[in-house]
């Protein structure tokens, strides 16, 4: 893409949820044709709660999972990622703040099928759409 296109893209996040990965695949997709196409870089993050799921877990315990998916999803792609393994107690809040500390250009986002209470109180891809610093696409 040229440097003077009026979207210039250089820096994407995808944010997954290791506990629904299969629900981000197309989402990561997307976010890897993008990056390929646009020679862009290619965050993909998850975050862990931070006192862990229970009281015998701490939250790095589930980052060998995320390196290894981060792993495949590179090779199957063929396109370079950067792994982002964070602690939160919001994820909206968490990849917002991602989004600013990298400088993203845009948010690549899986979602599902909104059920009622997303039409009543929003979804996360919603929250990020309406506060992000940078653009947003979601995939369903």
């Amino acid at each position: 893409m040229p440097q003077d296109a009026p979207f210039a893209v250089k820096k994407i996040i995808l944010p997954v949820d290791m506990d629904h990965k299969e629900q981000s695949a197309r989402a990561l997709d997307a976010a890897a044709q993008l990056a390929k196409a646009c020679d862009a870089k290619l965050y993909v993050m998850t975050s862990a709660h931070p006192l862990g799921d229970d009281i015998a877990e701490y939250p790095e315990h589930h980052k060998p999972e995320f390196e290894k998916y981060i792993k495949a999803a590179a090779e199957r792609h063929d396109v370079a990622v950067e792994s982002m393994f964070r602690h939160h107690e919001s994820a909206e809040k968490m990849i917002l703040e991602a989004a600013e500390e990298t400088g993203a250009d845009l948010i690549v986002m899986g979602t599902h099928d909104p059920k009622l209470t997303d039409h009543l109180f929003g979804s996360h891809a919603s929250h990020i759409a309406l506060h992000a610093p940078c653009s947003v696409m979601v995939v369903r």
